[in-house]
């Protein structure tokens, strides 16, 4: 398992399972959403944005999470030697993508704005070859949801 693609609907918890997953394994952790937009917002340039997709495709070792389109999703399947389908039942979805919009209602906006200059230094730090870092590998507390874990041709 050295090139993984984790996806799925929203509020599935993909990112804490692909940040899990980075940290046991060691493997580089690509979010698509911080590949496909900078810091405030700004929207990457697409030609960019395909550009170190590609990049990141031609690597040795690799955790994706995200979709993006069809187009760079399918050449992910393609590449990775683990699919991860984040499948759950929609009302988990609905009830994790819930609690997190009241949870940012109540966020401190100062210790938001902390965490946010945090990734914004870290980004500039690592801002090597590529112009998209991985984001870090943080600590999460272990998946408390299911999913599925495909290997090219078995389930696992």
């Amino acid at each position: 398992m050295k090139k993984v693609t984790v996806f799925g609907n929203a509020g599935g918890g993909k990112s804490a399972l692909a940040q899990r997953l980075a940290a046991l394994t060691g493997l580089p952790l690509y979010v698509v959403d911080m590949m496909q937009f900078r810091p405030g917002g700004a929207k990457v340039p697409h030609d960019e944005f395909l550009q170190a997709h590609a990049d990141i495709l031609r690597r040795d070792e690799w955790i994706i999470d995200g979709f993006g389109n069809m187009a760079i999703a399918w050449e992910r399947f393609a590449a990775a030697d683990t699919l991860i389908y984040v499948d759950l039942p929609l009302f988990i979805h609905f009830r994790w993508i819930t609690k997190r919009l009241i949870k940012g209602l109540f966020a401190d906006p100062a210790r938001l704005a902390r965490k946010q200059s945090a990734m914004e230094q870290l980004r500039a730090k690592l801002s090597g070859a590529l112009a998209l870092p991985p984001a870090p590998h943080t600590r999460v507390p272990a998946a408390r949801h299911g999913g599925s874990l495909h290997r090219r041709g078995r389930t696992t």
